[in-house]
């Protein structure tokens, strides 16, 4: 009656277990596991291969929106940062010497800044590997009430 059963105790309560299927998951493995994923979003903010996409997290204020940016590795000095036309321009390089020679990365990303803001008034800071952009709320407009004459 056992072997009537086609996932008996023989071969496992699955169908996929068993050596063969190991063996594949251990290639796939091998030839996967060293790919970047797509929705990797740790690591080097600049990677070996010379590009990494580090997208904004937004955070919104009272008084504010505030996107931050994980750059680990990389140094204040090399972080640009351009605004303009609703738009924010991020862009940085890295250099590095070794006994091997001279490697230089570099990184650029633009995104748009959320509507109601005072781009004229933005602001960066950088602490901890963490790149902090800030713009300010613009000043609400309340409607008034005009007499006609």
């Amino acid at each position: 009656m056992r072997y009537l059963s086609p996932f008996n105790s023989r071969y496992g309560m699955t169908p996929f277990s068993g050596s063969s299927f190991t063996n594949f998951e251990k290639e796939l493995e091998k030839v996967f596991g060293s790919l970047p994923s797509l929705f990797d979003v740790g690591g080097d903010w600049i990677s070996d291969s010379g590009s990494r996409s580090a997208r904004p997290n937004w955070f919104e204020h009272d008084d504010a929106f505030v996107a931050r940016v994980e750059a680990p590795g990389v140094e204040p000095k090399d972080v640009s940062i351009e605004v303009g036309d609703n738009m924010v321009r991020l862009s940085a390089e890295r250099k590095s010497k070794s006994k091997e020679g001279e490697s230089s990365m570099s990184y650029s990303q633009s995104f748009s800044i959320p509507d109601g803001v005072d781009a004229d008034k933005a602001g960066a800071e950088f602490e901890d590997g963490v790149l902090s952009i800030t713009f300010p709320k613009a000043e609400v407009v309340t409607p008034r009430k005009i007499e006609v004459k």
